[in-house]
């Protein structure tokens, strides 16, 4: 048998052994908290079984035009920016864009990102559309240095009457186009206050495809922020084939 009071080797003192257990207040609150959880795993699970059932019932409704337009929907492209070095960027693992003009690596908001110095941009050939008939969402962390107006990104050709869309920056206001043919078949909202500044903030741009101006929406930093309506008439395709740029919108910037 080995006793089990305190000893002393070589001036080592070793403890009485114990176990510790929870108080029966500490057990107590223990069988609350897993009976919370598996009554909120129940509901997760009932609520997911309505969900499906809900979901498989709204896509058999569906017209094969609709479904087609779902068949597309989700994350169709996403660039971190976090290359560091040359002036390839990539969405995930494809090269998808190049620099066009100096490259200056920086520290994004979170991660890398880059430094537009007014000529440089990003160049996408093979970019997603913004069609007037089809719903969609673009965001970008930005960080302007001046309050001058520039393009957040575009996909527009300015030859074709500006046909195409943007997000512009200007005089601290986040203004948005889509435009078939300008001015006359397009859209264009602005927010009715500067709410940009100079420190990192996220754009997000919604819109639901109904050829309406108030079909989109404009968020900063998650808030949705009230918008002025300047142009409301689009009949028409805002398709274009020109490249998706990041920093550019094609040759110029008027105000549109």
């Amino acid at each position: 048998n080995i006793s089990d009071k305190p000893a002393s080797y070589a001036k080592f003192v070793a403890a009485e052994p114990f176990i510790r257990v929870p108080s029966l207040e500490q057990q107590t609150q223990l069988a609350t908290l897993q009976k919370q959880r598996l009554e909120l795993e129940q509901r997760l699970k009932t609520q997911a079984e309505v969900t499906d059932v809900t979901l498989a019932k709204w896509q058999k409704g569906l017209t094969k035009a609709e479904l087609e337009k779902l068949a597309e929907a989700g994350l169709v492209l996403r660039l971190p920016l976090d290359e560091t070095l040359g002036t390839t960027v990539r969405s995930e693992s494809a090269n998808v864009g190049t620099i066009r003009g100096q490259a200056k690596w920086v520290t994004g908001k979170q991660g890398g990102g880059l430094e537009f110095d007014g000529k440089t941009y990003v160049e996408i050939p093979q970019a997603p559309h913004f069609e007037g008939n089809a719903p969609f969402t673009v965001g970008a962390w930005a960080a302007p240095a001046t309050n001058a107006s520039m393009a957040l990104l575009s996909r527009m050709d300015e030859k074709a009457n500006y046909r195409g869309f943007d997000v512009i920056l200007a005089a601290g206001k986040v203004e948005v186009h889509l435009v078939s043919q300008w001015p006359t078949n397009a859209l264009k909202v602005t927010t009715k206050k500067a709410v940009i500044g100079k420190e990192w903030q996220h754009v997000l741009v919604t819109y639901d495809g109904s050829r309406k101006a108030a079909g989109l929406k404009i968020y900063v930093d998650g808030k949705l922020e009230p918008l002025e309506i300047l142009n409301d008439n689009l009949k028409d395709s805002t398709r274009t084939e020109k490249p998706l740029h990041l920093g550019r919108r094609e040759d110029r910037l008027p105000g549109l």
